[in-house]
Parts: structure tokens; sequence; C-alpha cells
């Protein structure tokens, strides 16, 4: 059984949300979740450390690619979500949920960078 909550999250906590779940390649609601589950266990045995994965080389390429071309995107996208493959620029929406859900269905295996245009 599942309970669902809505929980406000600063825009920096988010963001680094969206790192930790795509790292696991989690939608963000399952990766917060396993995130909680992980450290209240992490108090029960107070020896269990979190497990952080380490970085992923096409993490680090698409992260690079995206500041790269952030100049760009502020003009034409600035407060919408993008997403970046292989480098380039592949879809953005106003919609989180919208651009995600299609990322996934596109790109089922493979790490895209996605992100929120912003200063």
């Amino acid at each position: 059984m599942a309970t669902k909550i809505s929980v406000e999250l600063t825009d920096s906590l988010y963001e680094r949300m969206q790192d930790f779940a795509r790292l696991r390649q989690q939608p963000v609601e399952e990766a917060i979740s396993t995130l909680l589950e992980q450290a209240l266990m992490a108090d029960d045995n107070e020896e269990e450390i979190i497990d952080f994965p380490e970085q992923d080389p096409a993490v680090e390429r698409e992260m690079k690619a995206f500041i790269k071309l952030h100049p760009a995107l502020k003009e034409r996208y600035m407060g919408q979500h993008v997403a970046i493959y292989n480098g380039q620029l592949i879809d953005h929406d106003q919609d989180f949920a919208a651009l995600y859900s299609r990322i996934e269905k596109a790109y089922p295996v493979e790490f895209v960078w996605l992100a929120t245009v912003e200063d």
C-alpha cells in the first residue's frame, strides 16, 4: 500500500532531487521515496550508508552540453523544461510531466538531461 502526499521543495532542492532521480533512472517521486526510505533505514542502523551512485559519463556529457547551450536556450526557452541528448536539444515543453513522458517513451534506456531553463 502507498499513500500519496504533496510536499513543497525549494527550487534548488528539487533540482538536486531531479539529478538524484536521473542517476538512479527513476521518476522524481520514486527517487524521493527511495531516498527517504534509505535515510530512515540509516537512522535505524547507523552503520548503513546511503548509496549515491558514481557520476555516469553520459550525465557528465549532457550536463556540459546543457551549460554550453544555456545562453541560446535562455533566449528561446526561458522558463521552459528542455531535454538534451547527445549534446543536442531534442525536446522542450512548459509542462515537465508531458516532456518527461515523451522522453521516457522515446528514450527508455538512454540518459537524457532534463532541466528547467533559468538564469
